[in-house]
């Protein structure tokens, strides 16, 4: 699988060992298997390969499909405030992938659908944008926040909508982790996720959830169910 310029398609997913809200979450049943596996199956359909950079044991030592790899975490970056953009880095030097286009699935959005990577894995290859991620609605009042620095306040956004009547704001969107699509150079080139031109996809809230805690789990869990 290629995109538009030809570099190979590779999925990483990121598996840490050591969640405080939910220890073992990655690993963790869901529908008869574990959490993780959702997301290699989705990356296999949608890329040449899928790495897991993990520090699990169990995930190391578990039968992986084919075009399914390990990249292992070291303990430095595998800690509750280790960035993001660290551990991708470190799979991208380690797997040689600085040729290649990246899709990043979090294991712990289950509920995206292959449509909503599809949708993103299109846009990205409208060659428009350095990078395209999923996002979903969000409430709108957070246009009128800003930064308070000793007695000045910087808003954040437009100034003039710190004083709009809260329906007359715009519609507000943020990431919810679901998915990203980047190219590994242009990664590598600003040291973090590029973001100069991003396109996003938006997913519907019932699609959105996060797992973080074993309520998280359960609202996840029954939604499968219901939609699978």
């Amino acid at each position: 699988m290629k995109n538009l310029d030809g570099k190979d398609l590779v999925t990483i997913i990121p598996l840490r060992q050591g969640s405080k809200g939910l220890p073992g979450k990655n690993i963790m049943k869901l529908s008869s298997k574990p959490l993780y596996m959702h997301a290699v199956e989705q990356g296999l359909k949608f890329s040449d390969r899928v790495i897991l950079s993990t520090n699990i044991k169990q995930i190391r030592d578990a039968k992986l499909p084919d075009r399914c790899s390990i990249c292992w975490r070291p303990s430095s970056l595998a800690g509750d405030k280790t960035p993001m953009k660290e551990v991708i880095s470190h799979t991208i030097k380690k797997e040689s992938l600085e040729n290649a286009c990246i899709i990043l699935l979090q294991s712990t959005s289950p509920l995206r659908s292959e449509e909503d990577i599809r949708k993103c894995k299109e846009l990205f290859n409208t060659g428009e944008y350095d990078l395209v991620m999923s996002v979903v609605k969000k409430d709108n009042k957070v246009l009128k926040y800003g930064l308070l620095e000793r007695n000045t306040f910087t808003p954040l956004s437009d100034p003039d909508f710190c004083f709009y009547n809260r329906q007359d704001l715009p519609p507000s969107y943020g990431p919810n982790g679901a998915i990203y699509i980047m190219d590994a150079r242009k990664f590598m080139i600003e040291e973090n996720f590029p973001s100069k031109k991003i396109g996003a996809v938006k997913m519907p809230p019932s699609r959105s959830h996060d797992i973080d805690s074993l309520k998280d789990f359960l609202m996840v869990e029954k939604l499968f169910t219901e939609h699978h």
